[in-house]
């Protein structure tokens, strides 16, 4: 799979919660729901919806289909997505300034081990405690 393939890809998940104040609407929904917004940008809310998450990115990896979850659970979906996109930028950026990478993306790749990779094992690994600090609830 190339560079801009995988960015196509997490560009187009991203793009339909950021189509028709999807967003705006889930985060309403989230606080009808009883969970502030504040409450679900933090480590106790994502800890404790971290496993249901993962599964669902792992089915939508497979699938292409993401199962139904809570309005809250799916704001985190969209923090990952978020994540991943951020990551193919700076692989983006360093090709894109002849830099080179030690990480590139393996031509016989498919969506769904890199969408696997990117919303479930990278965003365990690094992006989540990127996150975290962006918050400031570490």
């Amino acid at each position: 799979m190339t560079l801009s393939a995988a960015i196509d890809i997490v560009d187009q998940s991203k793009c339909a919660f950021e189509q028709d104040s999807i967003l705006q609407t889930l985060v309403s929904d989230t606080e009808r729901d009883g969970f502030p917004a504040s409450s679900v940008f933090s480590k106790q809310f994502e800890e404790s919806s971290r496993v249901k998450i993962s599964e669902a990115c792992h089915h939508y990896a497979e699938t292409d289909q993401w199962p139904l979850l809570p309005a809250g659970q799916q704001l985190l979906v969209y923090e990952r997505l978020k994540a991943a996109r951020e990551f193919l930028w700076v692989l983006q950026t360093s090709e894109a300034n002849r830099l080179g990478s030690p990480i590139q993306i393996a031509p016989l790749a498919d969506r769904s081990s890199l969408l696997s990779f990117l919303l479930v094992h990278y965003w365990a690994m690094i992006a989540l405690d990127r996150w975290l600090l962006k918050y400031g609830r570490r």
